[in-house]
């Protein structure tokens, strides 16, 4: 039967010649008519030209894409004897097997690129055992000879397999639909007609079922094409080619009506340098010109509600696109800026499945064993109100897991977090043994709760290690989900993780005796494949990507992602299958496989088929910058567009959006004050610029008064003057003054103070304290090697005093040092300690190699001086000019005459001499544990015996870190300082007592500010704020009890007479 074609641009020539087509067949009770679209998109874009726009009845038109109609076909004809696997997954995984029998030849990185180019070959109809014994000549390069043979062959046991299992190839349906056809079977004839619509390119196999139904069908196709527009040669040369030469009618061009949409005659110059005259009338262009992806949405948010709220023939959101080469860049900042500005949209491509928290938490659940139980995970798993975790104390459970440093690994969980549902877990214990007071706790029963929750979870995703097949496993792992899973019934990614679930047993067929592992990596990529479709659709703004929006027509158009790269898009040739390769076997040997770098002429089009889709205007938005600031280059597309319009990217300068965000809103102000929402505008009144009623009263419910008094409750915080409570400066804290009469300071929470009050505030009245997050990588944390460090050289010291080590000359002490070592060591493993095995015994040879170098110097400095070590671990306390002070030191030396030496064990030491920083009143252990010797009534050392406080760095020496291995601040040089130091803690207790906390901060590499936890609390960055602190007489107060006069440097006297 004779094709009858129509061509002509979709709007409106096409649009039309297609209503009229649908009213010259009357379709009704007896007469059908079949409606062929490619894509389910655009034939839902038929339904509504048919049916609301011209007011047709739909009744008995049935609407099809290119496979439903091919599935119909089969289906009527009773053909089918193998089963239709349409899940791509299956065929990718089905590859993969095949190829993983030569992975030298071909290696796991091209997977993905033998199976695009197997698919290539499929849809172009190749059959390897209909090619010709020489084909492989017809390739002159060796190389891509050797690749094409390779292909065939993979093809070859490829389509074998699925023969094998009785599962038709991807293309397969419909090739059996054109043979269908071709026997006068499929059911057809049931149509008068078939309407083919948008059809501007098919693969081989679609084009030989095309062949087929024209050749034995009345058919018409309405073809998308300006005859000798260079937009349309893609389009051209698919018409031109065999699979839509049919012979028949000559096609029918119809006339393009381009006065019609939105650029007028800028369409007709679009792509065409021959066209040099400029358009009889000025196309409806505008281009906006902004910085960053939020920013183009946010633009096009403003301009679609000027659009719907404007007094004269105002737009209905449905008559509104917004378009983008791909949406996977824009789909967050759409739902983010379009929720906030209350516009309504239909979103035609789905989110991905894994942006749900119901289908990510279950990856992560049904993994975790996989991967080792990861703290981060197993913290995800716990934070999320979907998982069923029974009677629990949350914020315990995390506390524990991140102080315990949880990294990874089942026996570390075990040796960390286990033993402690025996006993207690006291959260900080080195608050606990430098301040003498208990901290929190974290009861046992709540650990117990939490090891429960964890070895029940562990023994489900255990059970699923001995399974066998796809569907065991499935049955499995639902199982386990439904059980553990609080989730809504209704909840649609909750619904598709269970869809998933199911999908996957059709791979029994490929692969019968199927592992648990082989089921979590295919059902993992079953979920990074998937897509949730929104399930409502509303007469809402249509946002769609370029390829769903073929066919669409739009009075307004907004087309974003106008830069380099985005669109047109960046396209590679094929790395097994060249393009070269592809011209052989297309125009060769007849195989309709396209070389790849065509689809440039594919881009110009779908860049066409946008700026004509919208008849009222077409908006441009250029991203000048990322959202990072990076500068981005303007689509070669859009400056073609320009040129065709008559105009330059810069022509419009009140398209330009400002990339400040006060800048933005204030532009748009003056712009459209109407299109700002109720968060814009109280960021601008919150300036003070503008009066608050005029604002408010358009919104409604809002109340004025709420944000003026918001506003004047500000007014401190901005404010010049003194300190205010804001600031720091708060009552009395009598509850705190009790205590600290009672108990007294540290040495090192008067550091605190001294770096920083309001830090000191935060840590010591409010008892903030924030837990570090789980190492990423799985280090010996610092303070852990601390510890350790610590409980090495307290067994070493007091054993070797045992053994009468200090009253003979020529004793060893390697051997005490090396059980010292053993001993901590040994009751301290890798999973109590929370690293891995390798790691911890590098730890273990790293920090024995440094305590066999450092105790050899500090064994022969005591000999030296004459001293022993007498106690460790030693609690003081002392009353020191009206200041009561208690403090723990690690090692108190003696010499037999009665004099003291204090000892502190640091890890390393890279800061200033102690000297310099007791002087500048940063560093107080020194001299204060010095304080304690002489104070305390347990020691009773007077006021001549103290030698100095010595840090002894274990880590440092001039050989590994070029640092001394101790540091000194004398007895003399306390005597000499002792009254300064005292009298500047006396005036730090002063400020406690008046309640004087403010912020001082130190941003320097050491500062207050480097390890704090309270940055997000004390408005430091906030210039008002902090000029308050800076120039207020708390401060200065403050500042002035940081001098030690005794311990400055004196300068040299300038030489007599004779001198230079």
């Amino acid at each position: 039967m004779p094709l009858k074609t129509i061509c002509g641009p979709f709007q409106p020539s096409l649009e039309s010649a297609f209503v009229k087509a649908v009213l010259d067949a009357a379709p009704g009770l007896k007469n059908k008519l079949a409606v062929v679209a490619p894509s389910r998109k655009l034939a839902d874009r038929l339904e509504r030209l048919l049916a609301k726009e011209s007011g047709l009845s739909l009744l008995n038109i049935h609407f099809h894409t290119f496979h439903s109609l091919a599935h119909q076909v089969v289906e009527d004809s009773q053909q089918l004897s193998s089963k239709i696997i349409t899940d791509g997954l299956f065929h990718d995984k089905l590859v993969d097997q095949l190829l993983k029998d030569n992975p030298e030849q071909r290696p796991k990185g091209l997977a993905a690129a033998y199976r695009s180019s197997i698919r290539d070959l499929i849809d172009g109809g190749l059959d390897p055992d209909e090619l010709p014994d020489d084909f492989l000549d017809l390739f002159k390069d060796r190389v891509v000879r050797a690749r094409i043979e390779d292909l065939v062959q993979l093809l070859k046991r490829y389509l074998e397999r699925l023969n094998a299992i009785g599962v038709l190839p991807p293309a397969g349906v419909a090739k059996l639909a054109a043979q269908v056809v071709a026997n006068q079977m499929g059911g057809l004839g049931r149509y008068s007609r078939l309407l083919y619509y948008g059809f501007y390119d098919l693969t081989g196999v679609q084009g030989d079922f095309f062949h087929a139904v024209a050749a034995n069908h009345p058919v018409t196709l309405f073809f998308p094409l300006r005859i000798d527009h260079p937009a349309f040669a893609f389009a051209k040369n698919s018409l031109d080619s065999p699979r839509l030469r049919l012979g028949g009618d000559k096609p029918l061009y119809l006339d393009h009506r381009e006065n019609e949409r939105a650029l007028k005659g800028a369409l007709d110059r679009l792509f065409n340098a021959h066209k040099t005259e400029l358009p009889e009338q000025k196309p409806a262009l505008t281009i906006f010109n902004v910085s960053g992806t939020r920013d183009e949405i946010w633009r096009v948010a403003k301009e679609i509600l000027h659009l719907t709220e404007r007094k004269e023939n105002p737009l209905q959101f449905h008559e509104i696109g917004v378009a983008a080469r791909t949406l996977e860049p824009y789909q967050a900042a759409i739902k983010e800026v379009f929720d906030e500005h209350r516009i309504p949209y239909n979103l035609s491509a789905g989110e991905p499945l894994l942006r749900h928290p119901a289908a990510k938490l279950a990856l992560t659940l049904l993994t975790l064993h996989k991967r080792q139980y990861p703290s981060r995970s197993v913290l995800d798993i716990l934070d999320s109100p979907l998982i069923r975790k029974g009677e629990h104390n949350l914020n315990a459970w995390k506390n524990l897991i991140k102080r315990q440093a949880v990294h990874s690994g089942w026996l570390q969980w075990e040796g960390k977090i286990e033993p402690f549902t025996k006993k207690d877990f006291e959260l900080f214990e080195d608050v606990k043994r430098e301040e003498g007071a208990a901290g929190p706790v974290i009861d046992k029963q709540d650990t117990r709760q939490l090891w429960n929750f964890l070895t029940g979870l562990r023994q489900k995703l255990r059970g699923g290690q001995g399974l066998s097949g796809w569907t065991a496993c499935a049955e499995h792992a639902k199982q386990i989900l439904v059980e553990t899973f609080d989730a809504p019934k209704d909840d649609p990614a909750w619904e598709a993780v269970l869809a998933a679930l199911e999908s996957v047993k059709v791979f029994e067929l490929a692969q019968p005796d199927a592992l648990w592992e082989d089921f979590l990596e295919v059902f993992e990529e079953s979920l990074r494949r998937g897509v949730l479709e929104r399930r409502r659709r509303n007469l809402g703004v249509r946002v769609t990507g370029a390829m769903d929006a073929r066919g669409e027509s739009f009075k307004a158009l907004f087309l974003v992602g106008c830069r380099q790269g985005l669109f047109p898009r960046t396209i590679h040739e094929d790395p097994l299958m060249p393009d070269s390769a592809r011209e052989v076997l297309r125009g060769a040997l007849g195989y309709w496989i396209p070389p790849k770098l065509e689809a440039y002429e594919e881009e110009k089009l779908l860049f066409y088929l946008l700026c004509a889709s919208a008849s009222e205007r077409l908006y441009c938005v250029l991203p000048r910058s990322s959202d990072e600031g990076k500068a981005q280059t303007p689509s070669t597309y859009l400056q073609e567009l320009c040129r065709a319009a008559g105009t330059t990217l810069d022509a419009e300068r009140k398209a330009y959006v400002p990339r400040r965000p006060f800048d933005k809103i204030e532009a748009q102000l003056e712009a459209d004050a109407a299109s700002l929402s109720p968060k814009e505008i109280s960021l601008l009144l919150a300036r003070g610029h503008h009066d608050a009623k005029p604002f408010y009263e358009r919104l409604g419910h809002w109340d004025a008064q709420l944000l003026t008094g918001c506003l004047e409750r500000l007014k401190p915080l901005s404010s010049a003057k003194e300190l205010t409570a804001v600031d720091g400066l708060i009552e009395p804290p009598t509850e705190f003054l009790n205590a600290l009469n009672t108990r007294g300071l540290s040495p090192s929470a008067l550091e605190t103070f001294s770096a920083c009050p309001f830090k000191f505030f935060s840590e010591k009245l409010l008892g903030l304290k924030s837990v570090d997050e789980p190492s990423a990588s799985g280090e010996l944390l610092p303070w852990v090697q601390g510890k350790l460090y610590h409980a090495i050289l307290e067994e070493f010291y007091e054993a070797l005093g045992k053994t009468g080590f200090w009253n003979k000359d020529d004793s060893r002490f390697e051997g005490e040092l090396e059980k010292a070592i053993e001993t901590v060591f040994g009751a301290n493993d890798w999973r109590t300690i929370g690293v891995y095995p390798v790691l911890w015994e590098g730890e273990k040879r790293r920090m024995r190699s440094h305590l066999f170098r450092m105790v050899p110097h500090d064994i022969e400095l005591l000999r030296a001086m004459g001293l022993t070590p007498a106690l460790f671990e030693a609690e003081l306390n002392a009353q020191a000019g009206g200041v009561r002070l208690h403090g723990r030191i690690d090692r108190v030396d003696k010499t037999a005459d009665g004099q003291y030496r204090v000892v502190d064990y640091k890890t390393r030491w890279h800061k200033p001499k102690l000297k310099n920083l007791v002087g500048g009143m940063s560093q107080l252990q020194a001299p204060l544990y010095q304080e304690l010797l002489e104070g305390d009534p347990k020691v009773k050392a007077g006021p001549g015996d103290i030698l100095g406080a010595f840090y002894i760095a274990i880590e440092d020496s001039p050989e590994t870190t070029a640092h001394d291995w101790m540091q000194e601040f004398s007895g003399a040089e306390w005597r000499a300082s002792r009254g300064e130091v005292l009298g500047n803690i006396k005036k730090f207790l002063a400020q406690m007592r008046r309640g004087e906390f403010p912020i001082v901060p130190g941003e320097d590499r050491g500062g207050a500010c480097e390890y704090c936890d309270f940055d997000f609390a004390c408005r430091k960055a906030h210039p008002a704020s902090r000029f308050r602190a800076a120039h207020s007489k708390a401060v200065k107060l403050f500042e002035a009890a940081h001098e030690v006069q005794a311990l400055k440097a004196k300068k040299k006297a300038k030489g007599g007479k004779n001198g230079g």
